[in-house]
């Protein structure tokens, strides 16, 4: 078998999952562009927090799993829905 056949099957599940994620952000963009939503609200989730380091999104994660595990209300909603 040729190196080329051998990752042929890799090379395939590559390429969806690039184009899987090439048509959600595609998505995104559309939704800010027909006005339905803002690029902010779209991409909160992968903006850099510059003071942690971290991703909007992992902070958020993880402060919400916390707060399941430990049956308190989530603070990180709450300020989410505030800028609305």
């Amino acid at each position: 078998m040729s190196a080329i056949r051998k990752f042929e099957p890799v090379r395939i599940q590559w390429r969806s999952r690039w184009r899987a994620l090439l048509l959600a952000i595609k998505a995104k963009f559309e939704v800010v562009d027909a006005g339905i939503s803002v690029f902010a609200r779209e991409f909160l989730a992968y903006i850099v927090d510059p003071s942690s380091g971290q991703t909007i999104g992992d902070e958020i994660e993880g402060q919400l799993e916390l707060n399941y595990q430990n049956r308190k209300s989530s603070r990180p909603i709450a300020l989410l829905e505030h800028h609305k």
